[in-house]
């Protein structure tokens, strides 16, 4: 092991190492991998408030904008994201099971735990898991 190697690394005079940079950002590596390279396990249609905090403020989807759910999916799939025609707007891995989102659909998140019994997370989406579609924007 070099003595000073640390110093001499940081030091702009010395040309010492290698660095390597990351081509892309993370974020965007993972969710191409949502939108692109997961399967689908179901789909959950949302109401118009909750397509607009989503699609237009870059919000996370909560439960209280939740108005269908279709398929049996476990916490952590991804889902397909439908507005109230239909029409798929974004892909996510969804922080609740089929089963219990079908059981707070439409409720605050106050309300979670007290339905549920516990409470994971406030969004049944969040912002970093969801990916929005490109005919949505």
């Amino acid at each position: 092991m070099e003595e000073g190697i640390l110093s001499k690394l940081f030091d702009a005079k010395d040309e010492i190492g290698t660095l390597v940079l990351p081509e892309e950002n993370r974020l965007a590596n993972r969710k191409h991998w949502i939108a692109y390279n997961l399967k689908p396990a179901g789909e959950i249609r949302v109401d118009q408030g909750a397509y607009e905090a989503v699609v237009r403020r870059g919000k996370s989807l909560l439960p209280s904008g939740l108005k269908e759910v279709y398929g049996s999916f476990g916490v952590g799939e991804c889902v397909r994201c439908l507005d109230l025609e239909g029409r798929e707007f974004a892909r996510g891995l969804v922080n609740y099971s089929a089963q219990e989102l079908n059981q707070i659909k439409g409720l605050h998140t106050s309300k979670i735990e007290e339905v549920l019994g516990y409470k994971a997370y406030d969004e049944i989406i969040h912002r970093d898991d969801l990916v929005l579609l490109e005919n949505s924007q």
